[in-house]
């Protein structure tokens, strides 16, 4: 967790995507530890003194990714599940404290186009 708090937080990135790289390719290896990852996960998503949004974005998917391929690990457990849940929604409703300019002026006539299948940046579209 220290490593992640750090103000470079390269090494937590890599650590966390190379975790995540293994939970897309063998979910079961995280199986026994499951605890310890929804823990760590939750632990991760609630720090307010994250700096970097996307390690908890990444920290998620590696619970999610574990959870599709291996549902068995939440069925019986509500808890867990509903902890879950409610991380999802943590980060899909946070906000930014710096808020840009263009949040407070969108322009005009807007109309943001998802039926094209292209998104253009990942981060602003993650708790859709």
């Amino acid at each position: 967790m220290k490593l992640l708090k750090k103000n470079d937080c390269t090494y937590g990135e890599d650590v966390l995507s190379t975790l995540a790289d293994i939970a897309d390719a063998e979910p079961k290896f995280f199986k026994a530890s499951f605890s310890y990852v929804h823990e760590f996960v939750r632990v991760l998503v609630y720090d307010k003194n994250l700096s970097d949004p996307s390690l908890k974005e990444i920290a998620i998917n590696i619970l999610i990714s574990i959870v599709e391929r291996i549902p068995a690990l939440v069925k019986k457990d509500k808890e867990k599940l509903k902890g879950i849940i409610l991380m999802l929604f943590h980060e899909m409703v946070s906000i930014d404290s710096e808020i840009d300019e263009e949040w407070f002026k969108p322009i005009e006539g807007f109309k943001e186009d998802h039926e094209n299948g292209e998104v253009e940046n990942d981060e602003v579209h993650f708790g859709m």
